[in-house]
């Protein structure tokens, strides 16, 4: 679902701080580790500010059993692995930053949201990316939200598949919603849709 190569240099936010899409990563550090991750992104500076400088929350030390499966996830803390992050092409984004090793990390997918906007880079959008809370407005074609809905819907197929996976009885927790998100209940573009429809209402 993603047209050539694009950058998250110089890009607006993807999404507020407190709800962002998930990253499925693979990372590999200069001591040989490779191992899966599931990353979020947050803005580190408001997009007024000039921002677009990437946080990337790491919890390396707090490995989580979700569902039987172990993962690094965040959890709201973003600290860490602050840097720019490149997508090289279709599957692989690499990441430097000589503080934590000069880490390497491969995107191995990306959830709804996240999709869906790499898919704004370039071309017409004039590589700025869409707001997505501001689903009223009409993209840099003139085309309003549902039009887009149509146009960028491939992305969410693949990614809601891959989430399938995970079992939707886990237990329910206080510690954060992205435990439940990965149990398969992710707020998918159909909940994201009807989001937008009560926005504009």
């Amino acid at each position: 679902c993603i047209n050539g190569s694009d950058s998250l240099e110089g890009k607006n936010s993807i999404g507020s701080p407190e709800d962002n899409g998930i990253y499925k990563l693979e990372y590999s550090t200069q001591d040989g580790r490779v191992e899966p991750c599931l990353y979020m992104s947050a803005p580190q500076n408001d997009p007024s500010q000039g921002g677009a400088e990437y946080i990337w929350g790491y919890k390396g030390h707090t490995t989580r059993e979700v569902c039987g499966r172990s993962y690094f996830i965040t959890d709201g803390s973003w600290y860490g692995m602050t840097g720019r992050v490149h997508i090289e092409n279709d599957n692989n984004i690499t990441y430097q930053n000589d503080e934590h090793g000069n880490t390497t990390i491969k995107l191995l997918y990306y959830i709804d949201r996240i999709c869906y906007v790499i898919q704004r880079g370039g071309g017409n959008y004039n590589r700025t990316y869409l707001d997505l809370w501001k689903y009223s407005n009409t993209d840099d074609t003139g085309d309003d939200w549902d039009t887009q809905w149509a146009k960028y819907s491939c992305c969410n197929n693949v990614f809601q598949a891959e989430l399938a996976k995970f079992p939707r009885t886990c237990p329910r927790t206080k510690a954060s919603d992205i435990e439940n998100n990965l149990c398969g209940t992710y707020p998918n573009l159909t909940y994201a849709r009807e989001l937008a429809a009560q926005a504009r209402q």
